[in-house]
């Protein structure tokens, strides 16, 4: 068990440490690889004066206290999803619990890495394909978006499963997101229809949307151009925006929303039950505000 005041000590123990080491003439570099922490860890506490570090410690008790009621939540939840992020835990948190109290994301990850040190609960990671993507310069506002389409399977009780499919879109500059999920494959109908969920969450609609170049919206390919399905032509031009389409080759330059697409698999849906597909949606919504643009 690491209790709070070792954890303390331990913190007291790394801030002198930094300091002498400084006045020995090492650089952060080298201060950081001579006690096992990066630069950025070295530089925090090179910035960091000693009445700092004690309001600090002050400040993690007082909140340590306002946590230690969710500790049994925590630990549950942890031995249940061993592999579950502090953020995703404090999103749940502010769920289940109305009266939970305003604590920075940092207070939260403390908590649950103290208690998963308390009862030994280790971090089992979900396979998962890395992808890095390039980053692109902003656009200005209302300018243009990406929309992607995801699916995951979801726990339905009693041992069941069953597979929910959903479309994300991500305004390019602002990072404002929706997602809208059905029951079964998108088509260009109920591509349109997610569409419009969007833009009414949104209270306008982008000049531009970059998609992949998906069945669901092209019908085919005629000397090079792309040819759109008749129902999402005529749902285009009504609407007045311009779809772009990446190369096959080049998937990555839409990757603000393969991220959203993960993110949405990864914190939204991780170890949620299904119930209904009203409720999932309604459910979206309200992660939407509380966590999913709660930052934006």
């Amino acid at each position: 068990m690491i209790t709070t005041s070792r954890f303390f000590k331990e913190k007291q123990y790394m801030w002198y440490k930094v300091r002498e080491l400084q006045s020995k003439g090492l650089n952060k570099t080298q201060i950081g690889k001579h006690l096992g922490v990066d630069r950025s860890t070295v530089r925090r506490y090179l910035q960091m004066s000693r009445e700092d570090f004690v309001r600090r410690r002050n400040s993690h008790r007082k909140y340590t206290l306002k946590l230690a009621g969710y500790e049994e939540y925590v630990r549950g939840t942890l031995e249940e999803y061993p592999y579950i992020s502090a953020a995703r835990i404090h999103d749940w948190l502010k769920e289940c619990y109305p009266d939970f109290p305003k604590v920075c994301d940092k207070t939260v990850f403390n908590f649950v890495e103290k208690v998963r040190c308390k009862y030994g609960i280790g971090k089992k990671s979900e396979a998962r394909i890395r992808r890095d993507y390039e980053k692109l310069p902003d656009t200005p506002y209302g300018e243009y978006a990406q929309a992607d389409f995801g699916e995951k399977w979801m726990s339905a009780g009693n041992g069941r499963s069953t597979k929910v499919y959903f479309f994300a879109i991500v305004l390019a500059r602002s990072r404002y997101k929706f997602t809208f999920f059905a029951r079964r494959p998108f088509d260009t109908e109920l591509a349109i229809y997610a569409h419009e969920c969007a833009f009414e969450y949104f209270g306008g609609k982008p000049e531009k949307i970059l998609y992949d170049q998906d069945r669901v919206l092209i019908s085919r390919e005629n000397l090079g151009d792309l040819m759109l399905t008749r129902k999402f032509q005529t749902f285009v031009r009504e609407q007045h925006f311009q779809p772009v389409f990446c190369h096959k080759a080049d998937p990555e330059s839409k990757g603000k929303v393969e991220n959203v697409v993960k993110y949405v698999k990864e914190n939204f849906l991780v170890a949620r039950v299904f119930r209904d597909i009203d409720s999932l949606n309604r459910e979206a919504l309200e992660w939407l505000e509380r966590t999913g643009n709660g930052k934006v």
